[in-house]
C-alpha cells in the first residue's frame, strides 16, 4: 500500500491499494475512489465494538475499502484545518489518538474506543480511539 499525503492546510492523502487491499475510515470519510475500488459498510468488530465507538462520540459504522482488480485509489480528507500524520504500527503496538483524529487503516488495525475516566463521560464528549495492529499488512 502506497499513500501521497497533499496540500497545506487542507490536507488530503491519496491511498493507492492493490489488488485485494483494502483500508478501513468511519462512515463519511472518503473524498472520492476509482472506479476498481468496492466499498462495504458494517459495524467492524460486532455489536458492542460498534457502540462503544458510538457512544463515544465516533460512527457506528466503518467502510471498508477494498481494491477488486489492478492498481485502485481512494482519497481521504481531514474534517477540519491541520496536519495528517502518518502512523506506522508494529505488530502488537498501540496509539491512543484524541476524538475524531482516526482517518484510515488499513485492515490488520484493530479500531476501539478508550474511556480515561468513568463510563458516562463517554456520553458527554468521547475520550478518543485505540489503533493497534493486530499482524502484519493484510
Amino acid at each position: 500500500m502506497e499513500y501521497d499525503i497533499r496540500g497545506t492546510t487542507m490536507q488530503t492523502v491519496d491511498v493507492w491499494l492493490t489488488e485485494r487491499e483494502s483500508v478501513f475510515t468511519e462512515s463519511g470519510g472518503m473524498c472520492w475512489m476509482s472506479s476498481n475500488i468496492a466499498m462495504s459498510t458494517n459495524a467492524r468488530g460486532g455489536l458492542l465494538k460498534g457502540l462503544g465507538r458510538m457512544m463515544s462520540g465516533e460512527s457506528f459504522f466503518l467502510t471498508t475499502y477494498a481494491c477488486e482488480q489492478g492498481k485502485g485509489m481512494v482519497t481521504f480528507a481531514c474534517e477540519f484545518p491541520g496536519k495528517i500524520l502518518p502512523i506506522e504500527l508494529a505488530d502488537g503496538q498501540s496509539i491512543i489518538c484524541q476524538k475524531d483524529a482516526f482517518m484510515a487503516a488499513e485492515s490488520s488495525v484493530e479500531l476501539s474506543m478508550h474511556f480515561r475516566k468513568r463510563l458516562g463521560t463517554g456520553f458527554f464528549g468521547g475520550e478518543g480511539v485505540i489503533l493497534q495492529k493486530l499482524t502484519g499488512p493484510g
